[in-house]
């Protein structure tokens, strides 16, 4: 899966894709998530069975995006 927010960045997006990867391993999918990197947040860690890939961004604040977030974003979830 791709998201840019994923708990405990972003708002009811975050919590919608948060049930949404714990859904899909009870129906035992294996789940990856690449997702933006905050400071702080590790850049990979296992929460519920998904895999979350956090990938390096210039997000500044936890809960606003900006365009450059999402682009810087694109650019490393691409690689």
């Amino acid at each position: 899966m791709l998201c840019y927010e994923f708990p405990p960045l972003g708002g009811g997006g975050a919590k919608v894709v948060y049930g949404l990867t714990k859904e899909l391993v009870n129906l035992g999918q294996e789940v990856d998530l690449v997702t933006m990197g905050f400071r702080g947040l590790p850049k990979y860690e296992q929460i519920n069975g998904t895999n979350i890939y956090r990938v390096p961004c210039v997000r500044a604040r936890e809960s606003v995006w900006s365009i450059p977030d999402m682009v810087s974003y694109t650019l490393s979830a691409i690689h």
